[in-house]
């Protein structure tokens, strides 16, 4: 675990380490200074990967309190297909609000369940434009990612259906990429 080290069969003398990260949740390899007996000093280079652990909640003030009380590092919206995308687009100023005051970034949003193309594979441009309600929405608040999917549909090819998925995306990359947004995709449904 991070800030707790277990000596090498090497390090006789214990092992004190310097971490290059001040989070627990963060992963750390490296420049970590082994005292041995001796006293010699060995520096070895290190990697850094910093992992935030985040929870789905509401985007309320509950929501940001729990998260805060937790101690997690972000906060994670669901936004599913049953909800009103324009709603939570008009809500994003509030919540990116609630983010500074609260101290907790949003890492992601994300919409469930939607069916984005049609019977004869055709974007439902409906969908698409719900999609992107999400983005801009994210965009406002700093989120830097909104997971989606594009389910299968039944009266089209494996390989219809990559190349519809793709078209969906690459719409979604486009609009997205200047919002400063990632895409993120799921592959189940």
């Amino acid at each position: 675990r991070h800030g707790k080290a277990v000596a090498p069969p090497f390090a006789q003398g214990g092992l004190n380490r310097k971490f290059c990260c001040a989070k627990p949740t963060s992963l750390c390899w490296g420049e970590a200074y082994k005292v041995c007996k001796t006293q010699r000093i060995y520096k070895e280079r290190y990697r850094c990967i910093n992992m935030k652990l985040g929870i789905i909640n509401g985007w309320n003030e509950e929501g940001f309190r729990y998260v805060k009380e937790k101690g997690l590092d972000a906060i994670e919206f669901c936004v599913n297909y049953y909800s009103d995308s324009k709603a939570f687009l008009e809500k994003a100023p509030e919540v990116a609000a609630l983010s500074k005051k609260y101290g907790i970034p949003v890492g992601s949003t994300g919409r469930w369940g939607a069916i984005r193309l049609d019977e004869d594979g055709n974007i439902i441009e409906k969908m698409l434009q719900e999609d992107m309600d999400i983005i801009k929405a994210a965009s406002i608040m700093g989120c830097p990612v909104f997971n989606c999917g594009c389910k299968r549909v039944q009266s089209l090819s494996y390989y219809e259906n990559c190349q519809r998925a793709i078209e969906y995306f690459g719409k979604l990359l486009d609009f997205a990429r200047p919002l400063g947004v990632k895409i993120a995709v799921y592959n189940c449904g």
